[in-house]
């Protein structure tokens, strides 16, 4: 469905940088509405935050679909350009990245901000928290994802891909036939 929901935009990025939107909205809204109560949140005020949530929650799902079909079309991108398939090369270099950049980034960036709001860990009631995590567990829970979709759509404002993926497609599906019609021929005329 997610594809299908994607093609209704003028391109894949488009239902990206509107997944953006929607996670910026849901976290900035949900923020708004708990921030002077939020130990003390009405029903109307959790079913609210609940089902802006859920919004989210669908383009999250969504959004994986989406991103994997625009990779795999830059992966036919490059090899229409270049006559070089990148998928090998591609997934280790991000599995690298992901490893010794974003995994060690999260890890000390938590743990800074463990020790900074002095958290005592999940088996110590909220009563016994430190007024500090109580103060800041509300805008960590949701100004610093919203600040991530800030960047994120900045980053995605640069995203262009001016080439139908049709077009793109069709002419490789001609090129591996043809590649594979030499390949065929060569085999012939050694045999």
């Amino acid at each position: 469905m997610a594809a299908k929901v994607a093609a209704k935009f003028k391109n894949k990025a488009n239902f990206v940088r509107l997944h953006v939107i929607v996670a910026f909205t849901q976290y900035m809204l949900s923020y708004l509405v708990g921030r002077t109560s939020y130990l003390t949140l009405t029903w109307p005020k959790l079913i609210l935050i609940f089902t802006l949530e859920g919004i989210r929650e669908i383009f999250d799902k969504w959004n994986p679909v989406v991103t994997g079909l625009i990779k795999y079309e830059m992966f036919d991108y490059v090899e229409w350009k270049t006559g070089q398939r990148s998928e090998g090369m591609t997934m280790a270099v991000d599995g690298m990245l992901n490893k010794l950049v974003k995994d060690n980034v999260s890890s000390v960036f938590g743990n800074a901000v463990t020790q900074w709001t002095q958290y005592q860990g999940w088996d110590i009631p909220a009563e016994q928290q430190p007024e500090r995590f109580i103060k800041s567990i509300w805008p960590l829970r949701y100004l610093t994802p919203a600040i991530g979709e800030v960047i994120v759509f900045i980053i995605l404002l640069w995203f262009k891909y001016d080439h139908d993926p049709k077009e793109v497609e069709a002419d490789l599906i001609e090129r591996r036939a043809l590649a594979q019609k030499l390949k065929e021929e060569l085999a012939e005329t050694e045999a």
